[in-house]
């Protein structure tokens, strides 16, 4: 195979990669706009709940306002074992949050050391690429070697739209960190409102502690009402408008609580939402590393296809050698250049195998990481 045989296989090659990069970045683009359609309804769909709680809220309210609620021993210590019991979903629905925001955190470092191996690779790749071509340019203008010029600058275009190529890949990349700080910033959300629930917890204790300071004091007034009713009538009745009072006082206590207590479950219902949509984006985390796998293989057929160009490559320095053998007072600088050519060969071969393990390596993490 001559020269220009070898420059138009390697133009057919360098033309299949850029069809495959043309292809990567469209799955990319088409990824992204799904995730963000995914986000746009994720959101619209949170400002739909986001009323509905609201009107529910207001209505509840309302028809609380209108009913009557039942005094005494009995439904304080059912309210107490109704908040003991939501401030346990509570701790379990914050304990879940925490150890998926904790995967997250793992899988967005896994994602992240996988993108630095591969841009790694790729300019190691790059860099032995331009040094091996620049010592055949070399060799062939110290012998006066016609190798095809036109045809070299084509393939130094189609390796130029392979670097473009490359960069949208990144472009398309930095995007996706961008959708993995808005992850980041819905675990904060997430947060502030657990922190927002504790707090309200805090006052319903609170509230708690006062209405049974109010049912103790209802107690005694009852009790002084017992006593002072031989006494004096007049006394007796007002007893007994203070007794009313703090009942009423109780009753009032008693419906706030409740409605604390509605609030709280609306507050776990957003958290289970939440908790939902950040599930969602997890699967999505997950196909942006199948994507990353199918990168790495596309990398193994670039490394196959560079050991074709090597083999070529082998074959123009047989041909030097050949040339060599005429001139005797040439010999020993060509022979010198020939050895050098000949322990780069050698260096890229150990780089090739050296960038193979390294993608066994990254296909481990990748699939420990599924």
């Amino acid at each position: 195979m001559d020269d220009s045989e070898q420059q138009q296989l390697l133009i057919s090659q360098l033309k299949d990669l850029i069809r495959k990069k043309d292809q990567e970045v469209e799955q990319k683009n088409k990824s992204l706009k799904d995730a963000e359609a995914k986000l746009s309804k994720a959101r619209l769909q949170a400002k739909a709940k986001d009323a509905k709680i609201s009107a529910l809220n207001k209505q509840k309210k309302e028809s609380g306002d209108d009913k009557e609620s039942a005094s005494g021993k009995t439904s304080v210590v059912n309210n107490g074992h109704l908040e003991q019991s939501s401030r346990g979903k509570m701790l379990m629905q914050q304990k879940r949050i925490e150890e998926k925001e904790h995967k997250i955190v793992q899988q967005q470092a896994a994602l992240k050391d996988q993108e630095e191996r591969f841009i790694r690779m790729q300019e190691e790749f790059n860099s032995k690429h331009s040094e091996l071509t620049k010592q055949l340019k070399d060799v062939s203008s110290s012998r006066g070697i016609d190798v095809n010029q036109q045809e070299t600058s084509r393939v130094e275009e189609l390796y130029s739209a392979i670097v473009m190529k490359d960069q949208k890949i990144a472009e398309l990349t930095a995007k996706l960190d961008e959708r993995e700080t808005q992850l980041k910033n819905q675990a904060q959300k997430l947060n502030v409102s657990l922190n927002d629930l504790q707090e309200k917890t805090v006052v319903e204790e609170q509230q708690r502690l006062l209405l049974d300071k109010l049912s103790r004091q209802l107690e005694q007034k009852e009790e002084q009402v017992s006593m002072a009713t031989e006494e004096n009538v007049g006394e007796l009745s007002e007893m007994r408008s203070q007794m009313e009072k703090y009942r009423s006082e109780m009753i009032r206590m008693e419906m706030k609580l409740r409605e604390k207590e509605e609030t709280v479950d609306v507050k776990e219902e957003q958290i289970l939402q939440m908790k939902r949509e950040n599930d969602a984006k997890i699967l999505d985390v997950q196909e942006e590393s199948i994507e990353n796998d199918q990168l790495i293989k596309t990398l193994k057929r670039k490394l196959h296809e560079q050991d074709e160009v090597l083999s070529g490559k082998d074959k123009v320095i047989e041909l030097l050698q050949l040339e060599m053998s005429d001139r005797v007072q040439e010999h020993e600088e060509l022979q010198k250049t020939i050895n050098i050519l000949q322990q780069n060969l050698r260096e890229n071969v150990e780089s090739k195998h050296l960038l193979m393990e390294e993608i066994k390596n990254v296909q481990t993490s990748v699939e420990q990481v599924c």
